[in-house]
């Protein structure tokens, strides 16, 4: 799914967001979280996965830019429904 939202969206981004938005999606996509379905996502399993991104250093706001990858991966959902 990340990789499908980074496909339709990408063309729209400038190249440093192209390159922070690549970034972005592999640190995700290296985490267990990627192998769950967005659909049976739940607010423990983000909650976790928060806690695991702390543990490895990141602050508040690079948690909230990993946000945006799973925000753009919902639109990506609602247009294939």
């Amino acid at each position: 799914m990340l990789d499908l939202w980074a496909e339709n969206t990408k063309a729209s981004w400038s190249p440093s967001t192209e390159s922070n938005q690549l970034s972005r999606i592999r640190l995700v996509k290296s985490d267990r979280i990627s192998s769950l379905s967005l659909s049976r996502l739940t607010a423990v399993e983000v909650d976790q996965w928060h806690a695991r991104l702390e543990r490895r250093g990141l602050g508040e706001a690079a948690i909230r830019n990993r946000h945006v990858v799973q925000s753009g991966c919902e639109e990506v959902v609602k247009r294939i429904s």
